[in-house]
């Protein structure tokens, strides 16, 4: 595989982030866009599981998170290798994201206990198909990612953003669609599953026109040398090992980022949520932004750590820090002064859950984003975990969040997940510093 020039890697990662934000741009407005709709045609009790529902669907990041570093990284180095190492590598990538979606698919058979208990609440009766429809979109989505992670290991960093784009304007659209006709809910549901195949065969078509696997792949020569089925089982339990540290990292993260809404359904009934999840996606949608630069780095510090080039890989991590945590400071300030007014205009009077209840969250956002800027250019090494870091955030934060959501309201929700992430956040960024700089060490100390 050919080496990544500096201005064709700056260009790629810039790339990406510019798709990056654009995405994020186009799923916010159709946020302001869909949600007054859905007030509109719905009860808010039947909003209110429709969010609770779509707030799982990071289950599709939390399935493919624990994997997708790995395979990102591995078939990064195996393109730096050439002869048959990626295509080695591939096939192993592939029959690991078969044997995730099977794990995903039993996460989902669980979660559909809480939805049933849920949908009880605010009796809604339809919970089964709906549920069946949203957890067949996430499987097609998660198994579509074999492919997404191929594109982002070989630096076409901006291709999964694209299809993000185009998934998102297909799903809004006819979920808007489906509101102004005034169809069941379920059909929501429908319409995600339906839209779900069509996120697989654009993820493979676009794999197909970008990598063109079969044959030759990757500018690489050689004939393929396949292992023999022993060594593949070796190599594929090495990945499920590896992924299982990612997979409790992000389940942890799953479970810090997402319980607020689930905590607030618990102790403030379902009507609540529609409101609550608004200033929660609002710092989301900064949060995202601010950590794209780091997100779009990941394969190239793979690839130049891989290819013994620290200092290059030092200097990503350090301008994506520094970028990530300007524009997240710059970001929360904004909200915080805008969305008094934004919200009351978009969602109308008494829609606005106040100051206090905003602020808390938008303090979960600045040391979120400090967390995932330090973690995401670490873990493309291969040389750190943060596995017990992320089980230390959700063991605080999770218990935190409703003792003092129960004891102050809203505002304590937000309050507890950022007192419980605080302490595993700055360790986050003492161990992705100690790696970097003691790689610079090593480089410094021969010439002494």
């Amino acid at each position: 595989m050919k080496q990544i020039k500096q201005t064709q890697l700056v260009r790629r990662i810039s790339a990406g982030v510019i798709l990056g934000v654009l995405y994020l741009l186009i799923e916010g407005l159709c946020q302001i866009f869909i949600t007054p709709l859905l007030l509109k045609s719905y009860p808010s009790g039947d909003v209110g599981l429709w969010m609770v529902v779509t707030n799982f669907l990071v289950l599709i990041q939390l399935g493919q998170a624990g994997l997708a570093p790995i395979s990102v990284r591995a078939l990064a180095s195996a393109s730096m290798a050439g002869g048959g190492a990626w295509d080695t590598e591939y096939k192993l990538v592939a029959r690991a994201y078969s044997a995730a979606c099977v794990l995903l698919a039993i996460i989902l058979i669980c979660v559909a206990f809480y939805i049933a208990n849920v949908a009880a609440r605010v009796g809604y009766h339809s919970w089964r198909m709906l549920w069946v429809f949203v957890a067949v979109g996430m499987l097609l989505r998660m198994y579509s990612w074999r492919w997404l992670s191929a594109l982002n290991a070989l630096g076409y960093v901006g291709m999964d953003k694209t299809l993000a784009i185009v998934n998102s304007i297909l799903c809004y659209g006819a979920y808007a669609g489906i509101a102004v006709m005034h169809m069941p809910l379920t059909i929501l549901g429908g319409a995600y599953a339906a839209l779900g195949g069509v996120y697989l065969i654009l993820s493979y078509l676009i794999f197909r026109r970008y990598c063109n696997i079969r044959g030759n792949a990757l500018e690489q020569s050689g004939s393929v040398q396949v292992p023999g089925l022993p060594e593949v089982d070796r190599t594929l339990r090495t990945y499920a090992l590896e992924s299982a540290r990612f997979l409790v990292l992000n389940a942890s993260g799953f479970l810090v980022l997402n319980v607020d809404v689930v905590i607030v359904e618990r102790i403030f009934g379902a009507s609540v949520v529609p409101y609550f999840s608004i200033l929660v996606k609002l710092g989301f949608l900064v949060l995202s932004v601010a950590t794209l630069t780091q997100s779009m780095s990941y394969p190239f510090v793979a690839r130049e750590w891989a290819g013994g080039n620290r200092t290059n890989a030092r200097k990503i991590y350090r301008i994506g820090l520094a970028i990530s945590l300007g524009i997240v400071v710059v970001g929360i300030g904004t909200l915080l002064v805008s969305a008094p007014v934004l919200i009351r205009h978009w969602l109308g009077a008494g829609s606005y859950l106040g100051t206090s209840v905003f602020a808390t969250q938008l303090l979960f956002v600045l040391i979120s984003a400090h967390t995932i800027a330090q973690a995401t250019p670490a873990l493309a090494t291969g040389e750190v975990h943060f596995t017990d870091l992320a089980v230390w955030s959700a063991a605080l934060a999770v218990p935190l969040s409703w003792i003092l959501g129960v004891a102050l309201g809203l505002p304590g929700v937000g309050l507890g997940n950022a007192l419980g992430t605080i302490v595993p956040s700055v360790l986050h960024g003492l161990r992705a510093h100690r790696l970097f700089n003691r790689e610079k060490s090593r480089e410094v100390l021969p010439s002494l």
